[in-house]
């Protein structure tokens, strides 16, 4: 209502022809609910423009005289916030790069970008085409009743009854700053900078147009290949605890960190992406147990359907695979280019050699899956929901996670006991240190599905002891048959024990405190009476 009561009243004071103007822009019905509200623009080196506008008279301002330049570099994009009055505000950004005051089509940045009330955190990118030098910098916001398509173009200076329009300066140069990937928030989701790509905006051929944060750090770069991809925008989730774990079939350890990326089109043709990610995140896939990796050199990526923000791949099918064209770093982190994707979605880095995700459904039903030590040995045991004899289980094991082999073989009628169905075995001889189990299971088609993987550590000490809270009994466990002495610091011997592989208990309540015990000659520990 206030709109249409508007729109009569500018009729009235201007006629029906609503002729071009030249190149300053006007809006007569004023700005009062489409104002630009808040203004943010960050460039190299520190440079920065922070305008809480609000609306101004006749709804242009020219701030070129308020701020100074802010430095761009061609080949980069650099975030800021907008905020507007209303929800139907749409904005856009040319720099005159040719400084004619025409702002023409191929100086716009940004093109129809939805903002409102809520502040939003845009990228634009500098397409390498742009002049070096000072010029003007237009930012337009226009208000659409409906969504425009991707073909309507918002004007930058004729009149348009409902906007607001604020001029900046901008320095454009080819001397960029120090680059850094962004660290995004341990524990939880962080949105991207939202950004214009496509023909409306000079870039669809461009390379590397960066995803940001707010401080200009980079979290995804991507190469749209001729492709016009309309809003582009993303989602950070960084793990905060262990290194994560995909289910079975791949059982594959991912980075700590994972990105969603979405576009308002679909491309039409394959794209290029390069992933940033911290050396720390890559080092703690090195370090942990079972990942296969060992280097950079050993990353694959799996982009699958979740939506935005998934705390990991749990309840995801696998999704696609895509292995590693190109490798880099910058300013101490890393990045890794992938080739020929289709579609976006989320994004995993891992090491292995198929895609992570929630895998195959088993072919029964497996109720549980158990590994546990036991006297330096290893039981497993396992339950099913109801019986098929064309099934074989194959027990594999693992002394790195990823490389396992087969230990033993049992058929869906090896059951030990009915309802549930109960299978187990005994690993007489796993070794010591950390051992990987997992459950193979196969049908008569040839058919392959995994458990997950079961971890068990077993120590590769000879034994360990403890002493009772009255120090009247020492309990030694053995993990193989020894030979123990009790002995006094000046090496006299008190006590010989021969031990069996086990559990055993020692009366020491009539030795006198500081005892040494050795096992097979080779000191286990001192201990002191308590």
């Amino acid at each position: 209502m206030i709109r249409n009561l508007l729109s009569v009243l500018f009729l009235q004071f201007v006629g029906i022809a609503l002729s071009a103007q030249p190149c300053t822009p006007s809006s007569p019905a004023g700005c009062v609910l489409d104002a630009i509200t808040y203004f943010s623009l960050k460039g190299e080196g520190g440079t920065v423009i922070y305008s809480p506008s609000g609306c101004s008279s006749g709804a242009y301002a020219d701030y070129t005289a308020t701020y100074s330049p802010v430095n761009l570099t061609f080949g980069i994009a650099y975030s800021g916030f907008l905020q507007t009055n209303s929800s139907d505000n749409y904005v856009s950004i040319w720099i005159d790069h040719d400084n004619d005051d025409q702002f023409e089509a191929n100086e716009r940045v940004m093109h129809n970008m939805k903002i409102g009330p809520t502040p939003v955190l845009y990228g634009i990118f500098i397409p390498s085409s742009f002049a070096t030098g000072t010029h003007r910098m237009r930012v337009r916001n226009a208000y659409y009743a409906t969504e425009p398509a991707y073909a309507t173009l918002t004007d930058p200076c004729a009149l348009i009854n409902f906007s607001e329009t604020e001029d900046y300066l901008v320095n454009i140069t080819n001397s960029p700053g120090p680059k850094f990937v962004s660290s995004g928030i341990p524990g939880a989701c962080m949105p991207t900078s939202k950004i214009c790509i496509g023909s409306a905006t000079n870039n669809e051929s461009s390379p590397n147009i960066q995803l940001l944060d707010s401080n200009n750090n980079y979290v995804a770069g991507i190469y749209p290949s001729g492709n016009t991809l309309g809003i582009v925008s993303g989602n950070l989730v960084r793990n905060n605890g262990s290194v994560r774990q995909s289910p079975a079939p791949s059982n594959s350890y991912y980075m700590d960190r994972n990105v969603t990326i979405s576009t308002t089109i679909a491309p039409l043709s394959n794209y290029n992406l390069r992933y940033f990610y911290l050396n720390s995140e890559l080092n703690a896939l090195i370090a942990q147990p079972g990942s296969g990796v060992t280097s950079q050199f050993d990353l694959a990526m799996t982009k699958n359907n979740q939506a935005n923000c998934p705390a990991d791949v749990n309840n995801a099918p696998p999704g696609t695979l895509y292995f590693s064209t190109g490798f880099g770093s910058m300013s101490g982190d890393r990045f890794v280019d992938m080739t020929g994707l289709s579609g976006f979605s989320t994004f995993y880095l891992h090491g292995g050699s198929q895609p992570i995700g929630n895998g195959s459904v088993l072919l029964v039903d497996l109720i549980s899956f158990e590994a546990f030590p036991k006297n330096n040995q290893v039981e497993l045991n396992w339950q099913i929901a109801q019986s098929d004899e064309n099934i074989r289980f194959t027990l594999e094991r693992s002394y790195d996670g990823q490389n396992f082999q087969p230990i033993a073989e049992l058929t869906g009628r090896d059951h030990l006991q009915n309802e549930p169905l109960y299978f187990g075995f005994t690993d007489a001889q796993p070794g010591t240190g950390n051992i990987y189990y997992r459950l193979k299971q196969t049908d008569l088609e040839m058919k392959v599905a995994f458990s997950q993987v079961r971890k068990v550590s077993i120590s590769d000490r000879l034994a360990s002891y403890s002493m009772n809270q009255a120090g009247d009994q020492l309990s030694i466990h053995c993990n193989a048959d020894l030979s123990a002495q009790i002995m006094e610091i000046s090496g006299k011997l008190i006590r010989h024990v021969d031990l069996k592989s086990g559990i055993h208990i020692i009366d020491i309540s009539s030795l006198p405190s500081g005892m040494y015990l050795f096992v097979s000659k080779h000191q286990v520990d001192k201990f002191v009476r308590w």
